[in-house]
């Protein structure tokens, strides 16, 4: 049992930054996809209604969460250019994105 939620986590973690994830990769994968990509992106997020947003966002701040990002995802990019960092800022404009998430003001 714990081989196989250690499996599920790890293979979620592993699919976070991919641009979907499909069924066959599991729920749990899809949610952390959803999540990640809302939280720091604001990917999504239409599907919830602004109190729900503000109550998550009040209970658990995320002081420099735009700076410290998009600090780390750019540096990442210089590093490996062909990763999927790299990836993400170049064709998705990641970047921007998190930058323009107005969810979480900096």
């Amino acid at each position: 049992m714990e081989r196989t939620r250690a499996h599920l986590a790890a293979n979620a973690i592993t699919l976070h930054l991919s641009v979907t994830v499909g069924d066959e990769h599991g729920k749990e994968a899809q949610m952390v996809r959803a999540g990640s990509g809302g939280g720091v992106a604001g990917l999504g997020l239409g599907v919830l209604e602004r109190d729900q947003i503000a109550q998550v966002v009040d209970r658990y701040p995320r002081p420099d969460l735009k700076k410290e990002t998009v600090g780390s995802l750019l540096a990442e990019t210089t590093e490996r250019p062909c990763c999927r960092t790299a990836f993400l800022c170049r064709s998705m404009g990641f970047v921007v994105l998190i930058r323009g998430n107005r969810v979480f003001s900096e």
